[in-house]
């Protein structure tokens, strides 16, 4: 049976076995693996150092597909405290890297599984921070006293941004007291630091004695159109670039701003081809159709330095404006141009998302009672806003057809499949996709021992099920997604990204194992 070695920063050496059996004959090698964090503050300086996996995620097995019964064998990663591991007699040959990540008060383990066949796959992140950036670890008040506001309307926000200091906050998501109130024109109030990120990263704590600058911004809105083009522009309206801001971790500080009208200096053609997305429904699935209200959104994000992949800081974006229809978006529109805020360095960069949503109706194996999806399926992408975004706003990537599970039709309810089902598609009709997502939930909610896959596949278009996924007795549905990036090739960089990216998705019926 083939071993691993584990290797950890005290240089001890454990053997443990793989798991499964009947792994393919051939060569071996070593799998090794590097979490790091490539640091790019605002003087343009690079450091790369030893870090823990991003996003809270945990690697926790190579699973290389084979002849087993099971159809992979497992070989386990033990992190070392230098962030490393060693994986010994790996069988040359793609695998999945399992990465697990849990969330509060949610019982559930959600499983990454990116395939890669590299023998030392790149595991570095970018950062915009300064590599000695320190982070929240505990509840740490900042008042904020903020004064020439545009008057407080219900649904405004504020919003904190800082590339060095790595921050990027909602206040009024962390226990703002007191709210703001309709018609206010200046605020004094505390938030926790601690609880208003708006990214997956843990915020870091801005240090004005290390030249970390601190934007603060109010957010408006203004109803905009009617009937079929009604919808709502969220936008920075009024801002403060701050340099004197300090947050330590535990201690009380304040935040002192007058606000200043944000320049309206961005431009976007705001030509919308409602009909061209609705027109992808019956491929999404066959019940599919753009959700009611509030189906498509499309908004400008500032990010430090660059959208371009390799170096796009990742999770560091802050909002700048938001377009939200409140119609179900399937005629096409056309706004005209839209101006948005533009306040930052010049060193920020920007990127224009846009997100289409589609409600399903699926049909349950033994049951005439339906399962109602609100915005189970969508359709997706981030572009550069440099140049202008001049062109119509519409599908480039169609989702997956044709799926099946165990070689049926996918789209209907399906009893019985058994543990591994396996899950197969065709090419999507509009664009070429570069990978695919298979991802499997449950439609109850995620109970203790619950793990949800969710596989990243280049070289094929079809996915097994691994063992230790489902469970009897559980209802799953599934989503297969169509992704396409020109840097998206097997083994690139997994948590290197830019734009622009695309990516559709079709909902497979509901099923039990």
């Amino acid at each position: 049976m083939k071993k691993i070695l584990v290797v950890c920063s005290t240089l001890c050496a454990v053997a443990l076995p793989a798991i499964a059996g009947n792994k393919p004959a051939g060569a071996a090698r070593n799998v090794t693996g590097a979490f790091t964090t490539v640091y790019f503050p605002d003087d343009g300086s690079s450091t790369s150092l030893s870090t823990p996996p991003p996003f809270g995620q945990m690697p926790t097995n190579l699973l290389v597909p084979d002849d087993s019964p099971t159809g992979y064998t497992a070989f386990p990663i033990t992190l070392g405290a230098d962030n490393t591991f060693t994986v010994e007699g790996v069988p040359i040959g793609p695998y999945f890297l399992q990465l697990d990540t849990t969330y509060p008060y949610d019982p559930a383990v959600y499983s990454q599984l990116v395939q890669l066949s590299a023998d030392s796959p790149d595991l570095s992140v970018v950062s915009a921070a300064r590599p000695d950036t320190a982070r929240v670890t505990r509840t740490t008040p900042v008042t904020l006293n903020i004064t020439n506001m545009r008057p407080w309307q219900s649904g405004n926000q504020f919003l904190i941004s800082s590339s060095q200091g790595d921050a990027y906050e909602r206040p009024l998501t962390a226990r703002l007291t007191p709210p703001p109130s309709p018609g206010d024109t200046s605020y004094n109030g505390i938030f926790d630091w601690n609880l208003a990120s708006s990214t997956r990263n843990t915020p870091g704590l801005p240090d004005a004695d290390r030249g970390d600058v601190v934007f603060f911004n109010q957010r408006s809105m203004v109803d905009i159109g009617g009937g079929e083009s009604a919808a709502t522009l969220r936008f920075a309206s009024r801002y403060a670039r701050v340099t004197d801001f300090t947050v330590m971790d535990g201690t009380p500080s304040t935040l002192v701003a007058s606000l200043l009208e944000a320049p309206m200096t961005g431009q976007m053609r705001a030509d919308i081809r409602g009909a061209e997305f609705a027109a992808l429904a019956p491929e999404v699935n066959p019940s599919a159709r753009p959700t009611l209200q509030s189906n498509l959104s499309f908004s400008v994000q500032a990010v430090p330095h660059t959208v371009q992949y390799p170096n796009r800081p990742a999770a560091a974006a802050s909002s700048l404006f938001y377009y939200q229809s409140l119609t179900s978006t399937s005629t096409n529109l056309d706004y005209g141009t839209f101006n948005y805020p533009q306040f930052h360095d010049s060193f920020w960069a920007e990127f224009g998302q846009l997100i289409y949503c589609f409600d399903v109706t699926l049909p349950a194996p033994g049951t005439t009672e339906p399962i109602e999806l609100s915005c189970a399926a969508s359709i997706s992408y981030q572009v550069p806003m440099s140049p202008p975004l001049t062109g119509p706003i519409a599908p480039v990537l169609g989702p997956p057809t044709a799926p099946l599970i165990n070689g049926e039709d996918a789209f209907a309810a399906h009893d019985g499949l058994g543990l591994q089902p396996v899950i197969s598609w065709s090419p999507p009709d509009l664009g070429t996709a570069t990978s695919y997502f298979v991802s499997i939930y449950s439609v109850s909610p995620s109970e203790e021992g619950d793990r949800f896959p969710s596989a990243a596949i280049y070289s094929d278009t079809s996915f097994k099920v691994p063992p230790g996924f489902l469970r009897p007795g559980r209802l799953y549905y599934g989503v297969i997604s169509a992704y396409r990036d020109d840097n998206d090739l097997l083994n690139r960089p997994i948590y290197r990204f830019g734009t622009p990216w695309y990516q559709t998705d079709c909902i497979i019926g509901a099923f039990t194992p």
